[in-house]
């Protein structure tokens, strides 16, 4: 799992997700929940980030699960008019904790 809290510039959001990857693979984890709640505000440069962080997971074997969208970010990722497929999103972090438990146990979640 992996909480972000405040501010995300780009630079910031480069380096936690490289770390982010690196420790899902010595891991072996096969599941990334990335709760953005505590993000107040993402603009369009953070999203492509979380979109293609998304799809390096799902290249790496994995699912990734975004939760604490908030209208505005939504709107932003949408904006974005990349392909959403990927995207696997909770309300809440105990909606994305289901549904990755549901992941794990060979469900495919709800419509994504």
């Amino acid at each position: 799992m992996l909480p972000l809290i405040g501010t995300l510039d780009t630079r910031r959001t480069k380096d936690t997700m490289e770390k982010a990857l690196t420790c899902l693979a010595a891991e072996k984890a096969r599941i990334l929940i990335i709760d953005i709640t505590g993000v107040p505000i993402i603009d369009t440069m953070v999203a492509d980030h979380l979109v293609r962080l998304a799809a390096v997971v799902q290249m790496m074997g994995g699912e990734c699960v975004i939760t604490g969208i908030s209208p505005a970010t939504a709107m932003t990722i949408v904006g974005l008019g990349v392909d959403l497929s990927m995207l696997r999103t909770g309300a809440s972090l105990a909606e994305g904790l289901k549904l990755s438990i549901d992941i794990s146990n060979g469900g495919g979640g709800k419509a994504r």
